[in-house]
């Protein structure tokens, strides 16, 4: 989900069951849909942000849920279904996270961070190849319909492959260019962030399961492979 537009709407608890009563907090709308449902303040864990917290004692890290891993790139700023070598615990994403990563233009999330006073601007800089592989692999959970807090590992994808295929190459050739890209993975040393555009050569995966989408998981661009991360974005592996 590329994020167009924001909407916090204030609102203040009754009396908790931690003997808490009149906590100011906000409800955080992103397009129109709800992202959390209690964001009081705003507290940085390393990549991680609790965006969705207890509504009893209003303390950011009391629950186990409602977490975005924060990766940034360029103008771009992307919330994702944490890593798990980025937990100090177990932890659990946030559900807005269901409907894939998420992507704020970087003006936009600091101008969400501004309303809790919120100086925090050194975001990392950066893509890892570990982080790419994750995004790609949500890509894929996303249009394999996989359920609710479930993030298959690219494995568990593949073993539900129906064809891969693409509209200029035979299903044979799609299907090696996809194998080539797989292959590669474990020899990069980082990935940029980019706009696919109109012109690249999609590689599409149908699954061998009723109900799911295609995943749109590559794109040849002259002549090199970008892996797709949803709404428009790729990543190119060096």
């Amino acid at each position: 989900m590329k994020v167009e537009n924001l909407e916090l709407i204030s609102w203040t608890s009754g009396l908790t069951s931690a003997g808490l009563n009149s906590i100011q907090s906000y409800k955080l709308y992103l397009n129109g849909k709800l992202a959390s449902r209690n964001i009081p303040y705003v507290e940085f864990e390393n990549e991680l942000l609790q965006i969705d917290v207890c509504e009893e004692c209003f303390t950011v890290g009391c629950s186990s849920g409602g977490y975005v891993q924060i990766l940034k790139s360029g103008d771009t700023v992307i919330w994702k279904q944490p890593l798990v070598t980025a937990r100090s615990r177990l932890i659990t994403g946030a559900y807005i996270l269901n409907y894939g990563s998420i992507y704020w233009p970087a003006e936009r999330f600091y101008s969400f961070l501004e309303v809790f006073r919120c100086n925090e601007k050194k975001l990392s800089e950066g893509i890892t190849p570990m982080q790419g592989i994750d995004l790609w692999a949500i890509h894929g959970n996303k249009s394999m319909k996989t359920g609710v807090g479930l993030n298959y590992p690219l494995e568990r994808l593949e073993e539900n492959f129906l064809v891969v295929y693409s509209d200029v190459f035979s299903n044979e050739e799609s299907f090696d260019v996809y194998k080539r890209a797989r292959k590669r993975l474990g020899s990069y040393k980082q990935c940029n962030l980019i706009e696919i555009p109109h012109k690249a050569i999609n590689i599409n995966v149908m699954f061998d399961i009723d109900g799911c989408g295609i995943w749109d998981c590559l794109y040849i661009m002259d002549e090199e492979i970008v892996y797709s991360i949803g709404d428009g974005y790729g990543l190119v592996f060096v």
